[in-house]
């Protein structure tokens, strides 16, 4: 796995000891509070929440999880 530029934890607002409840509620309240509907005619609004799919994307699955956890390890 690729390291990406972005920390997915610090995304959502967290440290990596997060459990998965925790993952699911900042990624629920960050994403409706930078959701494009309600940020109309915002191209950050769009790019934040394109962050947070991928953040959530990745630390809500274990298996993707630890792949990323390990790949950020070894940076």
């Amino acid at each position: 796995m690729q390291r990406t530029k972005n920390n997915h934890y610090a995304t959502l607002g967290l440290d990596r000891r997060c459990t998965l409840a925790q993952i699911r509620a900042a990624y629920r309240l960050l994403s409706r509070q930078h959701h494009p509907d309600l940020n109309p005619d915002s191209p950050a609004a769009v790019a934040r929440t394109q962050e947070l799919n991928a953040a959530h994307e990745i630390l809500s699955d274990p298996a993707r999880r630890r792949e990323y956890d390990r790949a950020f390890d070894a940076t």
